[in-house]
C-alpha cells in the first residue's frame, strides 16, 4: 500500500468515525423532550432601590423521556446572571430561587430559558422560557428638614457605608459632643438601631434642630437593604410599645419614650425614616412634625452660611489623612458658630476631625488643664489626652482626642487606633491639625502629668529634664548635696531587672548639679496621658565610699 492510498484510507476512516460519534450524540439527545418554564413572584406596584425582589422558578418535565443536565440560564437585562444544570425524570418538576436586590432606579427583565445553546430536541421551545419584568422607581430625593420646623441652631449629617457603624459604636463607648446630634433625642434607641442596622444601610441622611423654647427635633433617613420591619422589632427591644397613626396616607408608628420624648417611623419614598422629638415647655410630638408639611430652608441656610467661610472650607479640605475613605460628615451652625466634621477611617485606624468657627473670639488668655499631655511650638499648644471608653471592652480600640483652640477656630482630631498604634497616631495627629496652618496664636494648656524623680538619700536632689520618646532616653538633672565631692559612677533607669547601667565616671561639686543622659528600660506600649513609675539607682563614691542610692522616676510615654 503506498502513501498516497494510506492518507485516503486514514482520512476515510475519520471521517466514518466523526459519523459515528455524531450518530451516537445526535442518539443521545433526541428524544422530543417536552418542559415548561416559569417564574411566580409578586411584585409590589412600587419598588426601590436596595428593595429585594424573590421569585421561585419552577422547572417541569412534561414528557416521557430523563431529561439530563440540561443547562438552565438566568438572564438579567440580555446579561447572563446565573446558570443551573438540571437533571429531571419524567412528569417531576423542580423549583430554584432567584432573589435579587436592586443598585439603581429603571427598568430589569429577568428571562429564564432552559437549553439556551439547543443541545436537546425539545418539542416547544416556547414553554421552555419565562420573563418578568420589574421598573424599580427613583427614590425620593433626601430632604431631611421637610419634617423639622425651620431652627437657626441646626446640624446636617450624611452617612456612608460603614459610617453608621462607626458612630454608634463611637456613640456606645464614649460621650463625643461632636456626634451626640446624629442620634436625637430618643439617643439609646438610635445608637442601637444604627448598630444592629450598620451592615444593611449603604446611606443615612440627617439633622437636629433646636428651639427656643429648648425642644429638640431630629429626623434621619435610611436607604439600604435594611428591613424597615426591624426598627419596629429592636423599638419592642426596649419595653416600648408602639401605636399606628396615618401620616399623610402613609402609615406610620408612634412610640412615647418618655414624658418629654417621642419617635416616629415609617417607609416612604425608598427611605427608611424616623423622627424624634424632645418638648419641654409645649405639647408637641414626633407626630406633629410627620403630620405637617415643613419649608426645607436650612439645607440652602447652612451651605451658604459654611461657604460664606472659605477658609473654613480649605481647612476641612485639609483636615483628613491622606489615602483615607469618607465614611461621612457633618455641617452646622450653633449659637453662630458654625461647625464641621468628617468621618474616615484608613489600614490605621478610625478618625473624627472636628472644626468649629467661633462667632465671637474665644478667650485664650487663660491656660487650660489638659488631663494629657501638652504639645508646645511657638505661639502653638495642643493638648493630647487618652479617652477611657463609658463602658470597659464596649471599644476594641484606644482613642486619642487632641485639641487646638484658637481666637477664631477650635481643632480638635479624634483617633481610634489599636495599641500598635497609638505613638504613631498622636504624633500624626499634632501634624494634621499643625497643616491647618491656624497661624494665630492658641490657647495655652497646662498639663496635671509632670515628669519627675525622688533618691531616697536626702543628700541627692533629682529632676527629670527631658524624656524622649524616640530613643526612650530620658535626661535626669542629679544635685550634689553633700559637704564634699561626690563621685557618680553609675545610673540606671529600668522596669527590667540586670539592665546595664549607663557609667557616668563625672565629679560632681557640692552643690552642683549634674545632666546625665540614659535610657530607661522596657518603657510600655505609649499611650497618652499615662504615666508610669520607673525603679531608679545612682551609684556613687563619696569620701572613699562606694554606696547606691535608689529612688524612682515617674516620666509620661508620649512628650
Amino acid at each position: 500500500m503506498d502513501y498516497k492510498t494510506l492518507v485516503v484510507y486514514a482520512v476515510i476512516v475519520i471521517v466514518v468515525a466523526g459519523g459515528v460519534a455524531y450518530a451516537l450524540t445526535r442518539t443521545a439527545l433526541a428524544g422530543n423532550y417536552s418542559m415548561s418554564v416559569s417564574i411566580s413572584g409578586s411584585v409590589p406596584s412600587q419598588v426601590y432601590p436596595y428593595q429585594t425582589s424573590r421569585f421561585t422558578i419552577s422547572l417541569n418535565n412534561t414528557g416521557s423521556r430523563t431529561i439530563s443536565q440540561i443547562p438552565v440560564v438566568i438572564y438579567l437585562n440580555n446579561n447572563q446572571y446565573g446558570s443551573y444544570k438540571v437533571t429531571l425524570p419524567p412528569k417531576q418538576s423542580t423549583t430554584l430561587p432567584l432573589n435579587y436586590t436592586y443598585t439603581a432606579s429603571g427598568p430589569y427583565s429577568f428571562e429564564v430559558i432552559a437549553d439556551p445553546g439547543h443541545l436537546f430536541d425539545i418539542a416547544n421551545r416556547s414553554t421552555a422560557q419565562a420573563t418578568v419584568s420589574v421598573n424599580v422607581s427613583a427614590t425620593q430625593a433626601p430632604d431631611v428638614y421637610s419634617l423639622l420646623p425651620n431652627s437657626s441652631s441646626t446640624t446636617g449629617f450624611t452617612l456612608f457605608q460603614n459610617g453608621s457603624a462607626v458612630v454608634a459604636v463611637t456613640g456606645l463607648g464614649y460621650n463625643l459632643s461632636v456626634i451626640n446630634t446624629m442620634f436625637g433625642p430618643a439617643r439609646s434607641i438610635m445608637l442601637r438601631l444604627l448598630e444592629d442596622l450598620s451592615l444593611t444601610i449603604n446611606t443615612a441622611y440627617g439633622a437636629e434642630s433646636r428651639y427656643p423654647n429648648n425642644s429638640v427635633g431630629y429626623s434621619i433617613w435610611l436607604q439600604g437593604t435594611l428591613d424597615p420591619g426591624l426598627v419596629g422589632a429592636i423599638v419592642r427591644s426596649f419595653g416600648l410599645s408602639q401605636q399606628s397613626f396615618n401620616a399623610n396616607g402613609t402609615q406610620a408608628t408612634y412610640v412615647k419614650v418618655s414624658n418629654t420624648t417621642s419617635l416616629c417611623f415609617y417607609y416612604s419614598g425608598g427611605w427608611t425614616k424616623a423622627v424624634s422629638y424632645y418638648n419641654s415647655s409645649d405639647q408637641a410630638s414626633c407626630k406633629t412634625l410627620v403630620g405637617s408639611a415643613h419649608p426645607s430652608n436650612e439645607s440652602a441656610f447652612l451651605l451658604s452660611q459654611y461657604g460664606s467661610t472659605p477658609a473654613m472650607a480649605a481647612y476641612l479640605g485639609n483636615f483628613v489623612y491622606t489615602n483615607s475613605t469618607n465614611l461621612g460628615g457633618s455641617i452646622g451652625y450653633q449659637n453662630g458658630n458654625i461647625t464641621a466634621t468628617n468621618i474616615f477611617d484608613n489600614p490605621y485606624g478610625t478618625f473624627i476631625g472636628y472644626l468649629r468657627r467661633n462667632q465671637v473670639p474665644a478667650n485664650i488668655l487663660v491656660n487650660q488643664t489638659c488631663n494629657g499631655l501638652v504639645y508646645n511650638s511657638g505661639n502653638i499648644s495642643i493638648c493630647s489626652s487618652f479617652i477611657t471608653p463609658i463602658k470597659n471592652g464596649s471599644i476594641s480600640s484606644y482613642l486619642i482626642n487632641e485639641t487646638l483652640i484658637s481666637q477664631n477656630y477650635t481643632a480638635i482630631l479624634y483617633s481610634f487606633v489599636n495599641d500598635s498604634n497609638l505613638l504613631a497616631a498622636n504624633q500624626n495627629g499634632l501634624s494634621l491639625i499643625l497643616l491647618l496652618n491656624l497661624s494665630q496664636r492658641t490657647q495655652g494648656w497646662n498639663t496635671v502629668f509632670k515628669n519627675l524623680c525622688n533618691l531616697s538619700n536626702v543628700t541627692f536632689g533629682c529632676n527629670v529634664l527631658s524624656f524622649n520618646h524616640s530613643n526612650d532616653s530620658t535626661e535626669f538633672s542629679i544635685t550634689n548635696n553633700f559637704q564634699s565631692s561626690v563621685r557618680l559612677n553609675s545610673l540606671l533607669c529600668s522596669l527590667e531587672p540586670f539592665q546595664v547601667p549607663q557609667i557616668v565616671n563625672s565629679t560632681v561639686l557640692p552643690g552642683q548639679s549634674i545632666s546625665l543622659n540614659t535610657t530607661c528600660y522596657n518603657i510600655p506600649v505609649p499611650i497618652a496621658s499615662i504615666s508610669t513609675t520607673y525603679p531608679l539607682s545612682v551609684n556613687y563614691t563619696v569620701n572613699g565610699a562606694t554606696n547606691t542610692v535608689y529612688g524612682y522616676a515617674n516620666i509620661t510615654n508620649i512628650q
